[in-house]
């Protein structure tokens, strides 16, 4: 089972440093890697939409209402990281939003009388992460890890770049596709 202790290795391997048995095992390694995991983490989940960290909900109106503008005030999810899509009923397209709506702190604001969302959740299982992404996580760690040594600094960002081609390729290939409709301007065109 794959652990953020995991993943920094992974990291620490690729500066040659050390590895850690624990975030908290009092060497510099560990120190490093426990002040910049979170922060890293959060930020690669929100930098694009991941199939596998995506939720849907229902979202819950609440008693407050906007002092103006929309009139219903929704409360976001506890593990809300980003939005993907926002509509006003349960259909199967999600790819687009089909309301009006304003994101204040962890609140969505809208017209709409229901509002359901798909979202980039706060995934926090490592053993759920893709074998690409926890790769990408892995080098993004590094990068940051090779601190000031510019060479390996640009090493480790080439690395990075190429590892984040992969995971987002590996992920767009799960999406479902687009077809576009035949149209007049399509059908009749002259070859």
């Amino acid at each position: 089972m794959t652990t953020d202790v995991q993943i920094c290795n992974t990291a620490l391997v690729q500066v040659q440093r050390r590895t850690i048995t624990d975030l908290a095992d009092g060497s510099s390694e560990a120190a490093d890697c426990a002040a910049i995991y979170e922060e890293t983490r959060l930020r690669m989940l929100r930098m694009h939409t991941w199939n596998w960290a995506i939720k849907r909900q229902k979202l819950a109106r609440e008693s407050d209402t906007p002092v103006f503008g929309e009139d219903y005030q929704y409360q976001l999810p506890s593990d809300y990281l980003r939005l993907v899509a926002a509509r006003d009923h349960a259909g199967d397209i999600w790819t687009v939003s089909n309301i009006k709506y304003q994101l204040e702190q962890d609140s969505l604001l809208s017209n709409a009388e229901d509002v359901w969302i798909a979202y980039v959740y706060d995934a926090t299982d490592e053993a759920a992460m893709p074998p690409d992404f926890r790769y990408f996580f892995s080098m993004e760690l590094a990068q940051v890890l090779a601190k000031t040594n510019t060479a390996r600094v640009d090493r480790y960002r080439k690395e990075r770049l190429r590892a984040e081609r992969i995971a987002k390729s590996t992920d767009s290939i799960e999406d479902d596709i687009d077809y576009v409709e035949d149209d007049t301007w399509i059908t009749d065109r002259e070859l």
